[in-house]
């Protein structure tokens, strides 16, 4: 018997607790933002914490709720759930004491923490992006380790485990420049871009872009191209891109002769415009400007000519894709 149907009424509650944690994160990112942040620890430590057991209660797939060993999994998930509170409830206390008198000689609780945390953290990463970037992270930290074993330009000095664990879970690691970037920065663009989808005024875009090369050869792609360059520049968001005016364009495309393999590739390359179409942008532009402590307005007038000429290149191409297949207005 497949567990959809076994088990609905458990995994709808499931459900509603991440749509519930999701509005606590937003609502705690708002407040936060217009009245100040908390201390270091409880300001991402929350996110992160809210975040982690949002992923944790979602499904990974679908062959997740036929598998035999759903409980097994769902046990272990309920435990990592557990363990991310403890760890962060052990922040709200210990951060300040950790920071400031136990930098470089952290205690046996200390080391507990970073080593769940971290543990965890490669967890969801898995889980949201698959194994390229825990394996990287993974390599550099076998580099870290056995570095002082290889020859030449790759040699180091000895970096004790210890110093390794900490360094990661810290401000220069999980509690770093891209969590801070994260909690201070890009999660209210996220909330206004799935606003703007929310309530429909992504659709705006998509019906100008329409209006404006409708009739044009190879209007349905052109539209795609244009609606997702300015849907793009209030969500930064690929993803977001192609739910928003996919939604729409990929159909259209499809109804006048573009094959489906075509219209998903027009629709995905149109959207990855998102991430460098000002005044939003991508996850990377915020991270940039926090490290090289340049203005963000800045990063902003130097990314307008490459997302227009990005964009205007793509017109050109389904123009003549659309001329060569001879696809009717």
């Amino acid at each position: 018997m497949e567990l959809s149907s076994k088990y609905e009424k458990y995994l709808l509650i499931k459900r509603y607790l991440v749509k519930i944690l999701g509005l606590c994160l937003s609502l705690f990112v708002i407040f936060t933002i217009i009245r100040g942040q908390f201390s270091v620890g409880i300001q991402r430590g929350t996110v992160l914490m809210l975040g982690t057991i949002m992923i944790f209660l979602s499904p990974q797939n679908k062959s997740y709720l036929k598998s035999r060993t759903f409980w097994l999994n769902e046990i272990i998930n309920w435990l990592a759930i557990i363990a991310i509170v403890s760890c962060t409830l052990y922040i709200y206390a210990e951060w300040f004491n950790m920071a400031e008198y136990r930098a470089g000689v952290p205690n046996r609780g200390d080391l507990l923490l970073f080593i769940v945390t971290i543990l965890i953290v490669f967890e969801i990463t898995r889980r949201t992006s698959g194994l390229i970037i825990p394996g990287v992270c993974l390599l550099f930290v076998a580099y870290l380790l056995f570095g002082q074993y290889l020859p030449g330009i790759l040699h180091h000095g000895t970096i004790h485990i210890i110093e390794i664990i900490e360094g990661s879970f810290g401000t220069a690691g999980i509690y770093g420049i891209v969590l801070s970037v994260m909690v201070n920065i890009i999660y209210i663009f996220l909330i206004y871009g799935a606003f703007l989808r929310v309530s429909g005024a992504g659709d705006v875009f998509v019906k100008l872009a329409y209006i404006a090369l409708g009739r044009s050869p190879g209007g349905p792609a052109q539209t795609a191209v244009v609606s997702s360059a300015l849907f793009g520049s209030i969500s930064g968001s690929p993803p977001a891109n192609v739910v928003a005016t996919g939604n729409f364009t990929i159909p259209l495309m499809k109804k006048m002769g573009y094959k489906p393999n075509q219209a998903g590739a027009v629709e995905a390359c149109s959207s990855t415009v998102g991430q460098i179409m000002p005044p939003v942008m991508g996850v990377s532009a915020f991270i940039m400007s926090q490290i090289l402590g340049v203005p963000y307005l800045r990063i902003c007038s130097a990314s307008v000519l490459p997302a227009i000429l990005f964009s205007f290149s793509l017109l050109i191409l389904v123009y003549l894709e659309a001329k060569k297949s001879q696809i009717p207005l």
